[in-house]
């Protein structure tokens, strides 16, 4: 299994400390060097806009190039770049996104979504309907942009004169795809057009199976304009790892349900839409998951918001405990076909040193038995 790292950029709930969002990229990008050392294989930074709080990532290729200017091996993604005309046009991505691969020296991923709140779609008048056809478009046109000569764009979504691109990408024939999954249906989808599935969507085991092996048939299939299908998998828990599963938790859950608390509100932001293409998010923000109940062992020295963190950890969606209990949900992710590991580690107010003292612990003590990549750093 390959580990990566996810960045929403988020500074937490207010208010913020003097310069919250300053502290919040130095440290993130810190982070990042960390688990290059740690022998972490990615780093993912998200798209958001108007998300106060929750996201400051509004323009993550900004952060992405300087990433790559600190380090050397990682690969580093777009995880993910909103697909919508309105708020990224298909030929900007296209050049941003060839000028990135070239800073980084080819080690850049590229993950496509359709925009998951309501606040973002709307604000940039974009019709939440035109949503994931104008994704699908972009990731059955990218890769022409990048690759050919010249190319033109004459359809419902663009309508542009023959044009030369210019950077192209270094990796050939093109930086690897991907596409976020929420909803069921994204899975098929994202194997039909062969691209790696970026999962952040909770659900049962039983789902989980089904969606990858929907996901692994559609991919088997896949026929892309230059052969490459970037058969992956890859989910995103949230995580802490410390020496118990108590100070874990008890550690972890303020953010953890501040970051909760934030998603299950801009999925009910979706209630009063009548966008037939949402119904998905309008269903979960209704009906959200249902967690374990906990036995009184299980509750025992605990404070309530941590015994909720733990009934996420229970049913495996939080990677949050001691390094055996982190160990257990990798394997988990391991036993199910999942390919990569995506740790939603900055959450919240954690602070830096925390933060940093998790990964070195996840990486010296539970990466080791699942890739040959990790370094093994001593904590």
């Amino acid at each position: 299994m390959k580990f990566g790292t996810l960045y929403e950029l988020e500074p937490g709930p207010e208010p913020w400390p003097e310069r919250r969002e300053y502290d919040v990229y130095h440290e993130a990008a810190e982070q990042v060097v960390l688990t290059e050392e740690l022998g972490f294989d990615y780093a993912w930074v998200v798209e958001h806009h108007f998300l106060t709080g929750y996201s400051s990532s509004s323009a993550p290729e900004v952060f992405l190039g300087w990433l790559a200017a600190q380090t050397s091996r990682i690969r580093l993604g777009h995880g993910v770049l909103q697909f919508s005309k309105g708020v990224n046009h298909l030929v900007r991505i296209a050049e941003r996104t060839a000028a990135l691969d070239l800073i980084c020296d080819g080690r850049l991923d590229v993950g496509s979504g359709r925009g998951f709140t309501n606040e973002e779609v709307v604000a940039f008048g974009v019709d939440p309907d035109d949503t994931r056809p104008m994704q699908e478009h972009g990731m059955r046109n990218l890769p022409k942009l990048w690759c050919e000569d010249e190319f033109e764009l004459n359809d419902e979504f663009y309508s542009m004169p023959p044009r030369r691109l210019h950077p192209k990408p270094i990796q050939t024939p093109h930086p690897p795809m991907w596409m976020a999954a929420t909803q069921p249906s994204s899975w098929e989808l994202a194997g039909q057009l062969g691209a790696g599935v970026l999962a952040f969507g909770l659900g049962t085991p039983d789902e989980l199976d089904a969606a990858i092996r929907s996901y692994r048939t559609a991919a088997a299939q896949a026929q892309t304009p230059y052969g490459l299908v970037n058969n992956t998998v890859a989910f995103a828990p949230t995580f802490y790892c410390a020496e118990t599963d108590e100070e874990a938790l008890e550690t972890a859950a303020p953010s953890l349900l501040f970051w909760l608390e934030c998603n299950y509100g801009f999925v009910k932001g979706w209630s009063k839409s009548d966008s037939r293409d949402y119904e998905f998010y309008k269903r979960v923000g209704t009906d959200i998951i249902s967690l374990p109940e906990l036995t009184d062992e299980e509750k025992r020295g605990l404070s309530p918001q941590a015994q909720v963190i733990r009934q996420g950890v229970k049913s495996n969606l939080f990677c949050v405990g001691s390094p055996e209990t982190c160990r257990n949900v990798v394997q988990y992710y391991a036993d199910r076909d999942v390919d990569q590991l995506i740790l939603m580690a900055q959450l919240g107010d954690m602070t830096n040193k925390q933060i940093q003292d998790s990964l070195r612990l996840f990486g010296a003590e539970v990466m080791p038995e699942f890739t040959t990549s990790a370094a093994g750093v001593m904590v």
